[in-house]
């Protein structure tokens, strides 16, 4: 997906909603780093993104914007609304957060996650396609292995998540060295 049409999804997003802020949360966050996103690994059709604290707003999302929808036929890009509770990040991602807002959005703001703290949370949502997207970030030199360490150390999670999300981590590592 191209940066502009991320831009014409959170303009969308602000014209079904009514809302004119929202985070994007999957990799298409990546588009927040502008011309340093390699390609690869924005490849995805579908803008990952919510409202925050209004769950009913970022359910409209999906259903007005996302797969199989008129806009999505029409376009062939599409938004998901995902759910803001069941996304794990560190502490104090908010500040970090990289926008996008341009004549394109209409007044409305997309809010990149950072790349770290991205990685964080596909960390610890551990999806088919998360180890080969961190793989990429870790080979393109987006992400430093401490910062993300120290990102990990701030997230607040159980015991077992942490363990799971720094043996991915390590298993990441791993597989960039061979």
């Amino acid at each position: 997906m191209k940066r502009a049409e991320l831009e014409h999804i959170i303009r969308a997003c602000s014209a079904m909603t009514g809302h004119t802020q929202f985070v994007v949360t999957g990799n298409l966050a990546l588009l927040g780093l502008g011309a340093d996103a390699p390609e690869e690994l924005i490849t995805a059709l579908t803008a990952d993104l919510f409202c925050q604290g209004d769950p009913d707003a970022t359910r409209i999302i999906t259903k007005s914007l996302g797969e199989s929808t008129l806009f999505d036929t029409t376009f062939g890009y599409c938004a998901r609304g995902v759910d803001e509770a069941a996304i794990i990040l560190p502490e104090g991602w908010r500040e970090r957060v990289i926008p996008i807002e341009s004549s394109n959005t209409a007044g409305a703001c997309g809010y990149c996650l950072e790349v770290h703290d991205l990685a964080v949370a596909r960390l610890a949502a551990h999806h088919d396609d998360d180890f080969t997207f961190l793989l990429g970030l870790l080979s393109h030199r987006l992400i430093d292995e401490g910062t993300l360490e120290a990102r990990l150390e701030a997230t607040e999670m159980s015991t077992s998540l942490r363990a799971e999300c720094e043996g991915r981590f390590a298993r990441l590592i791993r597989a960039l060295t061979l």
